[in-house]
């Protein structure tokens, strides 16, 4: 628009200073992949949480009133405005930022760099406060008094909602970490970047199981509380009767049947997890964070030895 000429817009668009496939690389992720994994991975958290309504109702104390008690931050708008303008701010900062490489005269491609910049930072800041305002209303939801039920009704006693929700957060983020750790490894960049984004993607697997600490406490009771009631109705009925010589063969029949029914139990009770998710899937989620994870470590572990 300000030459009319193809070439000079190429030049400005794809940054000569990188090789032509790194160019349009840096083109895709910054302007139209990071956008666009950050706008809908916002959209998906929050449908997330309110798919997940009926489920969470049923545990929850006060019903739909605790909901929105714990989760009412996640829509608030002020919140992420304010982080969205710290990023901004951050890069704004002259060092912290690639500088932006123009003809020296400020034209519609200098606009559009600026409105890119506004719209990425304001994407990320909801996209940071979706996530730990999920977080933040997963905790408080677990330090509420819910109604579990029993572990032969359902082994995770009807918490599997809010481990399934954890799940799919922690999926966001690293998706989003992802994203990131491929634009490290195809643009140039420097140590700080990529330790930054290492302790981004150790802090997501922390959070990932903080929100669930109380959850795992009130599994961890009910597990004991069951098998302790199960070992109670076992002694009882191991327990030889005062008349053991004269019992009726009937009576010993019906009292065997309850030691195998209750051993069983146990069994089951024993089986039952402390943790509202499937092992293999947490499995899976570990072995997707430790590639992002080596990725990383290798990119420094060549930054450092100047391969």
């Amino acid at each position: 628009m300000d030459t009319f000429d193809p070439k000079a817009t190429l030049t400005r668009i794809l940054d000569p200073n990188l090789s032509l496939w790194q160019a349009i690389a840096n083109l895709v992720l910054n302007l139209i992949l990071i956008p666009f994994l950050l706008i809908f991975s916002v959209r998906f958290m929050r449908l997330r949480v309110v798919q997940s309504k009926l489920e969470l109702s049923a545990t929850s104390p006060h019903g739909e009133e605790t909901l929105h008690k714990v989760f009412g931050g996640v829509s608030r708008l002020l919140p992420p405005i304010l982080i969205g303008a710290a990023v901004i701010g951050l890069y704004a900062i002259p060092g912290a930022s690639p500088t932006v490489r123009g003809s020296g005269n400020p034209g519609l491609g200098d606009l559009s760099e600026i409105v890119s910049s506004i719209f990425t930072g304001f994407s990320f800041g909801s996209f940071l406060w979706v996530y730990l305002s999920s977080l933040r209303g997963l905790h408080k939801l677990g330090g509420e008094a819910l109604r579990l039920r029993s572990s032969s009704e359902d082994p995770m006693l009807g918490l599997r909602p809010l481990g399934s929700i954890s799940l799919s957060l922690a999926g966001a983020y690293i998706a989003v970490v992802f994203l990131g750790a491929l634009t490290l490894i195809i643009l140039p960049f420097g140590f700080s970047d990529i330790a930054l984004l290492l302790i981004f993607l150790i802090t997501g697997m922390v959070m990932f199981f903080l929100p669930l600490n109380n959850i795992h406490r009130k599994m961890q009771q009910e597990k004991r509380l069951e098998q302790s009631r199960i070992r109670e109705q076992f002694n009882q009925l191991a327990k030889k009767p005062d008349n053991a010589g004269h019992e009726d063969p009937g009576d010993i029949l019906t009292r065997m049947e309850k030691l195998l029914t209750i051993q069983i139990l146990d069994q089951k009770v024993s089986a039952v997890p402390t943790w509202p998710f499937e092992t293999s899937i947490l499995g899976r989620f570990f072995a997707i964070t430790l590639s992002v994870a080596a990725i990383l470590i290798a990119r420094l572990i060549m930054i450092e030895l100047h391969l």
